[in-house]
């Protein structure tokens, strides 16, 4: 009865069979793949019925999958504000509202998102920045200027 089943399930192919266990011919044996723990074995028909050998043991088949999960977790939630952010920048470069798609995809004003208190600009301040940035800049090229101008009065 055990061996019609077994033969049964090898019939059919990989795909069509459901449940926890996979089974697939191996040369004289069969390989056994438990879909719930990961655990691969390998199978043979022995003096007392069916006798099964582990290869790949079920106790390490859950950590590698959480581990996938938690870093998809985390690294969606940095997408969201890293496109929040986006938004926010593109809203101050064009000086008013992010222009888009909306919910539609039509063209339009595309929907703000909503930032926390820690993610919003202060354009003001940014404005600030920028201006300090130029300025600092401007004053670094000029003594630079100088520097050169110093050193090549002397050779001509």
């Amino acid at each position: 009865m055990t061996v019609v089943a077994l033969a049964s399930v090898l019939a059919a192919p990989a795909a069509a069979q459901s449940g926890r266990f996979q089974m697939e011919p191996s040369g004289p044996n069969i390989l056994r793949l438990d879909r719930e723990t990961g655990e691969i074995a390998s199978c043979s028909a022995g003096d007392s019925g069916w006798v099964c050998e582990t290869l790949v043991p079920a106790k390490d088949a859950e950590a590698p999958a959480t581990a996938l999960l938690d870093e998809n977790r985390r690294l969606k939630a940095r997408v969201e504000v890293l496109e929040r952010r986006l938004g926010q920048i593109a809203a101050i470069a064009r000086g008013g509202a992010e222009i888009g798609a909306n919910a539609d995809g039509e063209a339009g004003p595309a929907p703000v998102a909503t930032a926390s208190p820690d993610d919003r600009i202060d354009v003001e301040k940014a404005r600030r920045d920028i201006d300090d940035a130029v300025e600092v800049t401007g004053y670094a090229l000029r003594s630079f200027r100088g520097l050169v101008d110093a050193l090549t009065a002397g050779t001509n």
